[in-house]
């Protein structure tokens, strides 16, 4: 049953940035990373290793569910579902998070494929450019870096380092 319906993960991301100078603003808070920072959303896809959606960078403060809302709910196929974490809360008909009520292989499905998900979020941070303090608050620079480090994961993954797989 879950692989038909659910084809993918969503998690949003912070990254540390440096808080303008010129333009001071709480927006680009972080309750991650307790300061400045951008926030992006990655979808993966679950039955096989490849990243299907990058969308930002956002301000920090911006929640993942209004994000998702913006452009990735309507991209995807009807009667298909997503997996998230509590932050997505508010789309039932298209999330799907853990809840108490889940039996215990539907608990263990998302378990395994959020922790897919982490994996990969941890391999675009072991670049050095990504979790340390970005030295620049320009957000088109900092999308450059992050695409690219995107970029260069999904080749690993196509090249002899999958995600593990979720059966």
């Amino acid at each position: 049953m879950y692989d038909t319906v659910f084809i993918l993960t969503v998690d949003g991301v912070h990254f540390k940035t440096y808080e303008s100078r010129k333009k001071p603003t709480a927006k680009v808070y972080s309750h991650k990373s307790n300061g400045p920072a951008m926030s992006y959303e990655i979808a993966i896809a679950i039955h096989e290793s490849r990243v299907l959606s990058i969308n930002g960078p956002f301000d920090a403060s911006k929640a993942d569910i209004t994000i998702f809302r913006d452009q990735l709910k309507d991209a995807m196929p009807e009667g298909k579902r997503g997996i998230g974490d509590s932050g997505y809360q508010g789309e039932p008909g298209k999330l799907s998070f853990h809840r108490a009520a889940h039996s215990k292989d539907m608990t263990n499905f998302i378990n395994r494929v959020r922790a897919r998900h982490e994996n990969f979020n941890a391999r675009i941070k072991n670049f050095n450019i990504l979790p340390n303090c970005f030295r620049s608050n320009d957000k088109a620079k900092h999308k450059m870096a992050f695409e690219a480090v995107c970029i260069l994961c999904q080749y690993d993954m196509e090249n002899g380092h999958p995600l593990m797989d979720v059966a």
